[in-house]
């Protein structure tokens, strides 16, 4: 970590340590169990180049008390930049749930870290509701031919052949009972977009859906790729470019009432305020890139954080909503920063700055990914600025007063 420059200096406690490597992988998920005794991590045995179909993690718990790893089982569908989407059922206080391969499918399998009894239900997971009675599926073979490093080895995408599979879609999995039903499709969803037609050569995917706060509702992306060529093209050779774009809609859980939010493009990371409330980094239409949080009924939309959030990161919500935990991409001489946005001061204070050495980037890259506890006054998140993936807890109590 680089000290200079700092708002305030914390202590980054690594809670993991080698040979082996850790990590949890995405941000916005919650890795601590209820009593605040255990983190939820994944092990590997390299970071250097991106898992293959046969490559193993290992799914298992830090106890913070003794920093011990304890080893629950073994997964074949995770990356390090989602990990397995691994999370804790609110409905179910001692079990997880996590992605895995089973044959030619991939599934989700539910087990509980204590007995190790555990059920595997038919789809993969990205996200679950806040009651931990649904879940949200997606296309993970897809989204590993399309963009590389978010989604799974091991299994060919049955749509590689189409742009807009009409077939392809979001299913909701009841967690109870195992049964799934497609929600929404991207034909559905490219219904409501005006510029449908352009996109015909550009294969389309899904990716980042999530439940709003009274899991009436959720959010996704489409993203495709679109090829661009430098304005300096006889000094690049024509190399192109490839630019990820990706547009927001939001959804009920039953598949009604879906919704696009016209007033932006290039949505990236994103995190529901409310009900109704998005936080995301997008470019609005005929404006800025920023933060801004928009109604999801496009009522409503307002700028945040606009003097100090200057770039796109991965930004959660503080349990009480008062606070924004994000982070950056590395700045030219590869730091990255983490640091938390007080909503209502309108004042940023940053947490540190870690360096990503060169050699992790693209799909092995390790952003720093943070997420909060359950109580709001610690953080934890992946780093590799000590030449190790690993996992770090920091203490925020004195900043959120929690």
């Amino acid at each position: 970590m680089e000290p200079a420059d700092l708002d305030s200096c914390y202590l980054a406690r690594p809670v993991t340590s080698g040979p082996r490597y850790h990590f949890f992988g995405y941000f916005g998920i919650q890795p601590w169990d209820v009593t605040g005794r255990y983190l939820l991590c994944l092990e590997v045995s390299f970071d250097n180049r991106p898992p293959l179909a046969d490559d193993k993690a290992t799914v298992g718990l830090v106890e913070l008390s003794s920093l011990k790893f304890i080893r629950l089982t073994e997964t074949r569908a995770w990356n390090f930049q989602q990990g397995a989407m691994m999370h804790w059922l609110p409905s179910a206080s001692n079990s997880v749930i996590f992605n895995d391969r089973e044959g030619d499918r991939f599934v989700s399998v539910i087990l509980n870290v204590h007995t190790g009894e555990r059920r595997v239900l038919p789809r993969p997971i990205t996200a679950i509701s806040h009651d931990g009675k649904t879940a949200l599926s997606l296309n993970f073979s897809r989204l590993q031919w399309a963009r590389p490093g978010y989604g799974y080895a091991g299994i060919e995408d049955v749509y590689a052949d189409q742009n807009n599979p009409s077939d392809d879609g979001i299913y909701l999995v009841d967690l109870d009972s195992g049964e799934d039903r497609r929600v929404v499709s991207l034909t559905d969803a490219l219904s409501l977009y005006g510029d449908a037609k352009s996109l015909k050569n550009c294969p389309l995917f899904f990716n980042h859906a999530l439940c709003n706060t009274d899991d009436t509702r959720f959010a996704f992306l489409i993203q495709w790729k679109s090829t661009i060529i430098p304005r300096r093209a006889q000094l690049w050779k024509l190399r192109k470019l490839a630019k990820l774009n990706a547009i927001m809609l939001t959804v009920n859980l039953d598949g009604s009432d879906l919704r696009y939010l016209s007033d932006f493009e290039n949505v990236s990371h994103f995190d529901w305020r409310n009900s109704h409330e998005i936080l995301m980094w997008a470019k609005r239409r005929g404006g800025p890139e920023s933060y801004y949080i928009a109604s999801d009924d496009n009522s409503d939309f307002k700028e945040i954080g606009q003097r100090v959030l200057r770039e796109d990161g991965h930004c959660s919500f503080s349990p009480n909503r008062r606070f924004i935990l994000t982070d950056t991409y590395p700045d030219q001489n590869r730091y990255m920063e983490l640091k938390i946005y007080f909503i209502e001061e309108e004042r940023q204070v940053i947490l540190g700055r870690y360096y990503s050495p060169r050699q992790f980037s693209e799909e092995i890259r390790c952003d720093l990914h943070p997420r909060w506890n359950r109580t709001g006054d610690q953080i934890c998140f992946d780093s590799v600025h000590e030449d190790n993936r690993q996992l770090y807890v920091m203490d925020v109590s004195k900043l959120t007063n929690e």
